[in-house]
């Protein structure tokens, strides 16, 4: 009976179907199996363990079928001996000619390996790619010149790395021309140096949301050394000046290193999403001893002037200067018209999803507990704050005060994403406001 309904229905029907239906379909018929077979392969998915041997047995037994493929999401185990079998599983890509959405992660399974890692590529991207994650999962240390022809690619509109890191003491070659089409970059825990930003920034364009979070661990900074981020927003300046977004957080050795001054230089910005204590540090975060910087932060300098939306994550205090940038708004940021703040909430089934899951694998989250009951008193449940004191303060001032209530330790420990940027929450904002 299937068989009978015009070929438009049966194609609607096929694409609700999940890949083990699909599966069963295309050995039904050939009526049936012409339209599961090219949606089963438009999007792949390999979860860690499967990617190496699922992509060879691709490759080898149904190649003509990957011309197919839009959407590839791939883990791959990284290890310094089997280097060459992840390289040629990786150049199955090369016969996804249509590929739009690319994701491939590396995931170690040993020990860290310290002597550097290589970041196998594929030798030919599609030139149809518009979307790209690539990185490791975990600690690593692969050349950001790897990904150069990322950078160069013509269509490419999202790029999003993961644990890259300068080459070698080496920058990288200065060839941007500013002749590709990215608009979103995400640089996530890239140990670079602001000459390397500067140059991988000349590639774009119109870049026009940038997020660089990253935790320094080189010995080039010191314990005691007054590091700030300055050179990074001159580097972003020098570069960018179509950006409109910024996702900025910055630590070293787990610890914030700066208020940040010099954000004041990127003038297009509209949307910014900072760490707390990039606008001002406290002292409790700083838990291992290590004096704060002494970094001059005027006020003015803490923000782009032409600001429209900030976002503030996660937010531990109340923040005294928050306080103080609300009042000066008319002679700081004048077109500051909505703060979002998120704030730490847990009820008690996310406290029982996080407890399971930490006690599934005590890898995760680098958590010393003997039993459940320390989970327990780790963990508590967290109530919903509202702060009325500063929304009606903000109010008064012509400010939208929004909260976003969540669990960062359950968004790490669980392996989720950072969540939306501050440019992509307006939903989320109006749904949370209204509950």
């Amino acid at each position: 009976m299937l068989c009978d309904l015009p070929n438009e229905v049966i194609g609607l029907i096929v694409g609700f179907c999940p890949p083990s239906d699909l599966c069963a379909l295309s050995r039904t018929c050939k009526p049936l199996r012409s339209h599961a077979v090219p949606t089963l392969y438009r999007t792949i998915t390999f979860g860690k363990g499967y990617g190496e041997y699922a992509l060879r047995a691709l490759e080898s037994r149904r190649a003509e079928l990957l011309k197919l493929t839009r959407s590839l999401d791939v883990t791959l185990r990284w290890s310094a001996q089997d280097r060459l079998k992840t390289k040629r599983a990786v150049q199955t890509v090369n016969r996804m000619v249509n590929l739009r959405n690319l994701s491939i992660m590396y995931d170690e399974e040993e020990q860290p390996y310290l002597g550097g890692h290589e970041l196998p590529m594929p030798l030919m991207i599609a030139r149809t790619l518009t979307n790209c994650t690539i990185g490791f999962k975990g600690w690593a240390c692969w050349p950001i010149e790897d990904a150069i022809c990322l950078f160069e690619h013509p269509t490419l509109r999202q790029l999003k790395l993961h644990w890259a890191c300068s080459t070698m003491n080496d920058p990288i070659a200065d060839r941007g021309k500013r002749s590709t089409k990215l608009t979103n970059l995400a640089l996530i825990d890239c140990d670079i140096e602001p000459v390397d930003l500067y140059r991988v920034l000349r590639y774009p364009c119109a870049l026009e949301y940038l997020t660089l979070a990253t935790d320094f661990f080189d010995n080039y900074i010191h314990d005691d050394e007054e590091f700030n981020c300055s050179d990074f927003f001159s580097a972003i300046e020098r570069t960018s000046g179509s950006l409109k977004g910024l996702r900025f957080d910055v630590a070293h050795w787990g610890n914030i290193i700066v208020p940040a001054p010099g954000m004041h230089k990127l003038r297009n910005v509209r949307y910014l999403e900072v760490a707390p204590d990039h606008i001002e540090i406290a002292k409790e975060v700083l838990s291992w001893g290590f004096p704060i910087p002494d970094i001059e932060s005027p006020l003015e300098q803490l923000l782009p002037p032409n600001v429209e939306v900030l976002k503030v994550t996660p937010l531990a205090s109340d923040m005294p200067t928050l306080w103080r940038i609300v009042e000066r708004k008319r002679d700081i940021v004048p077109h500051l018209s909505k703060i979002i703040l998120t704030l730490l909430y847990r009820n008690r089934a996310m406290k029982k999803e996080l407890i399971i899951s930490l006690l599934k694998d005590r890898t995760k989250g680098n958590v010393e507990f003997e039993n459940e009951d320390d989970l327990q008193s780790a963990y508590p449940c967290v109530r919903k704050r509202m702060l009325p004191s500063f929304r009606k303060y903000c109010h008064e001032r012509g400010v939208e005060l929004v909260f976003l209530h969540e669990d960062p330790f359950r968004k790490e420990i669980l392996e989720e994403d950072a969540g939306p940027a501050v440019w992509e929450i307006e939903e989320q904002v109006k749904r949370d406001g209204a509950s």
